[in-house]
């Protein structure tokens, strides 16, 4: 018994497992000639087909029979509901239904890349953005208006065709049970593009759409997801912070953004409020604590700015100062080193003294002292002696005299010969 249990249990695993429950009828509902398969995704699989009714070529997307959430009256309703929804700005809305265990939807064909692929060049202009904005506004609020929400808007939802883009699979929220269809159980909508409601596990309404046009906008200004990161991750991120809205972002486009990604989707514009206020024809005004925080944040840029900016000339005329006081580095030829200053003799001996003794240079030993014999400026002539002792050192050694010179005798009363000790 436990192992037919785990057979069936397998059995049903692979035959509700998207796109591998066995193969694609060739033809549904005996309207749908099912072709080539052009796309796969998380939820579906999506081929190319002809109908039979209208010869038109047409998209359809599959799902497991447990997708329909809906009893047949129920489901029959919306279809009918949805097939009136036409806009420019909308993938057309064909038919809905079940057929050979697969929950299907058929749409309008449309040729052309989605808005992630383009996004993979990278940014787009903000002009660009503007424009692309007002038209996915003017489509939703169309939608909204008919009592429809997507509830699941990101750019691999967008089309963009050679008539401008087309919004897809906004009917898929009405006719298919998401929970079901996602492997992991989670809600409706892909988890980088979520609005804060859809996180707590709320009822989402159109402000939920409003919220995923503002994150689809902000990546394409920017290049880049604002929140990325697993689903988990994703999800709880926006809980805490606010989208952030580069600060050089031209208005209305910047102002549009920040409304748009409210929490409180009590406080978002409409899709058509978005939509007047990128064409210029209304100015959104956002809450008072928004518009204090926005202001907060530009004046704390522009004082970083003012103090960079005053900054710079001080900086520039600092390294100027430096760089002309900096001695040079001498080069391979250095100037000569000035000597010491030569020391002029002393002046001529008084006019009474009868033979003044010469001048001699200063004579240092190995150890001791410098020795002079330069007289004071007196009318006296004094001979400076070395202390008791130093005199007689086998170091010493007596100044050198020119050949020839005869040495002058000492003047009376200038005290014992050099070496001699007093009487």
């Amino acid at each position: 018994m436990t192992g037919t249990g785990d057979s069936d249990a397998g059995t049903t695993a692979r035959r509700f497992a998207l796109g591998r429950h066995g193969p694609v009828p060739p033809v549904l509902a005996g309207r749908y000639e099912v072709g080539e398969r052009i796309g796969e995704g998380a939820t579906a699989c999506v081929h190319r087909a002809e109908d039979r009714e209208t010869g038109a070529a047409v998209a359809v997307k599959l799902f497991h029979a447990g997708a329909v959430e809906l009893g047949r009256n129920r489901r029959d309703q919306e279809i009918a509901a949805l097939r009136a929804v036409r806009h420019p700005g909308l993938v057309g809305f064909v038919d809905a239904g079940v057929d050979e265990g697969y929950a299907y939807l058929v749409m309008d064909c449309v040729h052309g890349p989605n808005l992630s692929e383009w996004l993979r060049s990278g940014p787009l202009p903000a002009d660009q953005v503007v424009e692309l904005g007002a038209q996915l506004a003017e489509a939703l609020a169309h939608v909204h208006a008919h009592e429809v929400t997507h509830r699941d808007l990101k750019p691999a939802n967008i089309l963009m065709s050679g008539e401008g883009p087309r919004i897809a699979d906004f009917g898929v929220a009405r006719i298919v049970d998401a929970t079901r269809v996602t492997d992991t159980g989670a809600v409706v909508g892909t988890a980088a593009y979520l609005s804060p409601e859809q996180v707590l596990g709320e009822h989402p309404g159109p402000a939920s759409d409003v919220y995923a046009l503002g994150l689809v906008l902000l990546e394409c200004l920017t290049g880049v997801r604002e929140y990325p990161g697993t689903a988990a991750e994703t999800a709880v991120v926006r809980l805490h912070r606010a989208p952030r809205v580069p600060s050089d972002a031209p208005e209305p486009l910047a102002r549009t953004l920040r409304a748009m990604t409210m929490r409180n989707p009590e406080e978002r514009p409409s899709a058509a409020a978005v939509a007047r206020a990128l064409r210029g024809t209304e100015t959104l005004r956002l809450p008072l604590k928004t518009r204090l925080a926005v202001f907060g944040r530009r004046h704390r840029v522009s004082r970083r700015r003012a103090v960079l900016a005053a900054g710079l000339p001080v900086a520039l005329v600092a390294a100027g100062t430096l760089l002309l006081t900096a001695p040079l580095r001498p080069g391979t030829e250095s100037a000569p080193v000035p000597g010491p200053a030569p020391v002029s003799p002393p002046s001529s001996a008084a006019a009474d003294s009868p033979d003044p003794a010469p001048w001699h240079p200063p004579v240092r030993s190995g150890r001791g002292p410098a020795h002079t014999t330069a007289p004071p400026p007196s009318t006296t002539t004094r001979t400076v002696t070395a202390p008791p002792g130093k005199a007689n050192r086998p170091d010493r050694k007596p100044p050198k005299k020119p050949p020839g010179h005869p040495k002058k005798p000492r003047a009376p009363g200038n005290g014992p010969p050099r070496g001699r000790p007093p009487h």
